[in-house]
C-alpha cells in the first residue's frame, strides 16, 4: 500500500492507520517518486493527494490505470471540497474521494472494502 502526499503530517497519520490495520505501507512525497517505485512492483492500493507539485492526484491515478488497470485501487484525497465536475471522467481505478481532514473510521472502512 502506498501513500503519496506532499504533507508529512498526512503521510504519518495515514501510515499509522494503515499499519494499525495490519498492512505494509510505503510513503512518497510526490507522484513521480511513487511511479518510479512502481517499476519494481505493483501496489495493492494507493492513497494520493489531489493537489501536489509535479503531478496531481488525477494524473497519478491515470498513470496507475495505464500500467495496472483497475487492479491497483486509488483513493484521491483533497483539502478542498471535491466538486461534481472533478468527478467527471475519473479514471476507473479511483475507488473513493476523501476530503481532508478525513475520518479515521472512514479510512479503515475503505481499507476493508477495497484491499484484500
Amino acid at each position: 500500500m502506498y501513500i503519496v502526499d506532499d504533507q508529512m503530517g498526512i503521510r504519518l497519520l495515514l501510515k499509522e492507520i494503515i499499519l494499525d490495520a495490519g498492512y505494509e505501507v510505503k510513503e512518497f512525497e510526490n507522484g513521480q517518486e511513487m511511479l518510479k517505485e512502481c517499476e519494481t512492483g505493483q501496489p495493492a492500493f494507493v492513497f494520493v493527494d489531489y493537489n501536489m507539485p509535479l503531478m496531481n492526484g488525477r494524473q497519478v491515478a491515470e498513470e496507475l490505470e495505464k500500467r495496472f488497470g483497475e487492479e491497483t485501487g486509488v483513493c484521491i484525497m483533497s483539502g478542498f471540497s471535491i466538486q461534481e465536475t472533478d468527478l467527471k471522467e475519473t479514471p476507473s481505478n479511483v475507488k473513493k474521494f476523501l476530503e481532508k481532514p478525513f475520518d479515521v473510521a472512514e479510512v479503515k472502512s475503505l481499507l476493508k472494502q477495497h484491499v484484500s
